[in-house]
């Protein structure tokens, strides 16, 4: 009887944390994966079917344009960032094609995380490879693989910023800083055990250090940059409200005219 109350106790008690980080990370957050407060729900469903498209064919296009990349995919932060990327823009076409108010928040709520974590991590990709790793020595398979890798998936990306209605929510900056210090034990695991897998990170000298805490860093205030730019687009929502159908309204414009209910 007393290891069975204490089993209840146990489990409320992990009810009232999950509860707790629940309402920390989600707090007045709705529902806007899979929406546009620009495009119809048509284009829309489209748009994310060929980004799911694009999606595959990048994961697999990847794949077969590098000798090692099937070792290695696991290591490389640009294979995460396709993978992941990959992994959004089939979910989010799963999720516009479900009606609206039949989208449980165990469905949503990890893909609107997911946009916050691929848009931040494929600008940081793209700003240190070309900024620091990229060297020119590269077969045409591999250069077209790479510009496909380290440039146009942020760029769907970033115009599927400018589509949607999803936020980037303050409290999401703690799991995609967290994130980012999982892919650092994971690469200097693999540094000091096999090889360094950049030059600019080899963990050999306090220089590489710093290396990583300034990516970090910056990976932080990738995320805060699109934050304030989310004010942008609500701003061009409100201006745009009176032209566009009730069902589109969406956002921080559409929660100001249709209230702040989640359906």
């Amino acid at each position: 009887s007393t290891q069975s109350t204490w089993a209840c106790v146990s489990q409320t008690e992990r009810m009232s944390v999950t509860s707790k980080l629940d309402k920390w990370l989600w707090l007045g957050v709705h529902n806007e994966v899979g929406r546009s407060w620009i495009l119809s729900h048509r284009v829309n469903l489209v748009y994310k079917a060929l980004c799911a498209f694009y999606g595959l064919f990048i994961f697999f296009f990847v794949w077969g344009a590098s000798e090692e990349w099937s070792e290695l995919m696991f290591v490389y932060l640009t294979d995460w960032g396709v993978i992941l990327t990959c992994s959004y823009f089939l979910s989010s076409f799963a999720i516009a094609a479900v009606p609206y108010g039949k989208i449980p928040p165990y469905l949503w709520k990890p893909c609107h995380w997911l946009f916050e974590l691929v848009l931040c991590t494929e600008l940081v990709i793209v700003v240190v490879y070309w900024g620091a790793i990229f060297n020119g020595n590269l077969t045409s398979l591999q250069f077209a693989s790479t510009i496909h890798a380290h440039g146009i998936t942020f760029l769907l990306l970033f115009i599927d910023f400018w589509l949607n209605c999803i936020e980037f929510v303050t409290t999401h900056v703690v799991p995609i800083v967290l994130f980012g210090i999982l892919y650092i034990f994971v690469n200097l695991g693999y540094t000091l055990g096999v090889r360094y897998l950049y030059a600019i990170l080899k963990w050999d000298s306090a220089a590489s250090v710093g290396v990583a805490i300034g990516i970090l860093f910056f990976l932080i205030g990738v995320f805060f940059f699109f934050k304030g730019l989310t004010r942008v687009r609500a701003k061009l929502q409100g201006e745009n409200s009176s032209t566009l159908p009730r069902t589109e309204l969406s956002g921080l414009a559409g929660k100001a005219i249709m209230g702040s209910a989640d359906l």
